[in-house]
């Protein structure tokens, strides 16, 4: 899996830094894998056909659901403690 950096202006925290760089993260992983489940490695189209486009969208609203799932279940334990 690649690394993704993002270029950061001066002026923002540490914390703004690495929330940045978990969401460039994120995003890089879930195209990737999205990318695999969808789209066949023989697809030589410039245009997705129908079933690709559907199942693109199901595993990025998934993705984004399970991800907000996640942030709401450690800040209640955060919270809890």
């Amino acid at each position: 899996m690649a690394t993704s950096t993002v270029q950061i202006p001066q002026n923002l925290s540490t914390l703004q830094q690495v929330e940045l760089d978990m969401m460039a993260d994120m995003y890089s992983r879930m195209t990737e894998s999205c990318r695999k489940k969808c789209v066949k490695p023989e697809h030589k189209s410039g245009e997705l056909n129908k079933g690709e486009s559907v199942c693109l969208d199901r595993c990025i609203v998934k993705y984004f659901q399970m991800h907000e799932n996640v942030g709401k279940s450690l800040r209640l334990d955060f919270n809890a403690k």
